[in-house]
Formats: C-alpha cells, structure tokens, sequence
C-alpha cells in the first residue's frame, strides 16, 4: 500500500543492545523518523505483544506519510510551539518566558491551546514530574491514534475483531480519562529534535 515502506527498517532489540540514538530511555519502542527505522524492543516491561508494538510504531510511520496528526514524545509539544512561530534560537534565552508572552493574536485557536499546554509540559519537565508530562503525552492525538492500533491488536489476538476505530479511540479516552478539549493535534515532518538554552539543560526525547 504505501511504496515509501521499502526503505522502512526494523531493528529488533533487547536491554543487552548498545546501539541506539542517543536519548532514548526505557521504552517499549519507537520510529525514528531520520532513519526510517523502527525500534522494537522485544523484551518489554509492560507485557506488550511484539506485534502490537509494532502496530503502534508502524502507525507513526503512515501518519508521517498521510500527512495525518502525528505522534511526539514528552516535550514535543514545547518544540512544536517554538517552531510554528518560527523563533530565533540563538536569541533564545527563557523558553517559559518566550510560551507565556508571545502575541497570541497571531496563533489560531488550535494553536494557542497546543502554547498553553507547552507551558504545563514545560512546568513538569523542570520539576522533573514524570506523571505530569506523561499525562500531556498521552494527550497528543497521534499518540492516541497508535495506542488504538495497539489496542486493535491485542482484541484481535483475543478473538475480537469487529471494532471499529471511533470505538477504540473512545474506549481508550474512557480508560485513560481523557477530555476531547484535552487533545492536541501536532504534524511533525520529522520526531527528532533536540533543543539547548541558557535556562535549562539540553530537552532530548525520541518518539515513543
């Protein structure tokens, strides 16, 4: 379906590989976007199927090729706010300063809300709550979209196949406790970005 899968790579890995980007942490596994490669991690902490897993990332994949709403990581939503206004970055000196005082006559709605909630991403990243910036991430509608893939997946491996997408997507946003006024839609080209300031230390996250 898709002839941009032929130079789509899968590499398979385990808690003994040592060759991953750099900054990627304790996950179950993620498309890097750059290389066209997705990272599977085959022995997973939260007893994931190899093959939902992959479901998830795959779906990145075809969002990317779609034009569809992507997925991020835990701080994408902070990067995505800078680079829609185009900033300077080395000019840049307080992120926070920069979300909270820019001109939001200039932003569209779906805009000003994605800058409200960098600003909370951005609060929870330097108090170093996890919970707080999982709770953002989980929020991102392309990351929903995949934990629906996923979801799909593990109904079908469980003998039920007859659901239909509006039905997972609503099922996980009733598990998960998820607002539809909560979700952001982001349309990234590529997921990797890393971002240095004089405020704080280097942002580094892969897609997850």
């Amino acid at each position: 379906l898709y002839p941009e899968s032929k130079e789509l790579k899968v590499i398979l890995y385990d808690k003994t590989y040592t060759n991953l980007p750099k900054g990627i942490g304790e996950v179950n596994g993620f498309y890097y976007s750059k290389e066209k490669t997705l990272y599977i991690r085959v022995d997973n902490r939260d007893g994931k199927t190899t093959e939902s897993i992959v479901g998830h990332e795959l779906n990145h994949f075809i969002q990317g090729v779609e034009g569809f709403s992507t997925g991020g990581n835990k701080i994408s939503t902070i990067i995505y706010a800078l680079e829609s206004t185009g900033y300077n970055r080395n000019t840049l000196v307080s992120i926070r300063d920069y979300l909270v005082n820019y001109d939001r006559t200039k932003l569209s709605d779906d805009n000003i809300k994605i800058f409200n909630t960098a600003i909370g991403v951005y609060d929870a990243f330097d108090k170093k709550d996890e919970k707080k910036l999982l709770y953002y991430y989980d929020r991102i509608q392309g990351e929903i979209d995949s934990r629906a893939v996923e979801l799909a997946i593990e109904l079908k491996n469980k003998g039920v196949d007859n659901v239909t997408y509006k039905q997972l997507v609503d099922q996980i946003m009733r598990v998960e406790s998820i607002e539809p006024s909560q979700v952001i839609d982001l349309f990234y080209k590529d997921f990797n970005y890393s971002l240095s300031t004089t405020e704080s230390p280097t942002l580094k996250y892969q897609t997850q």
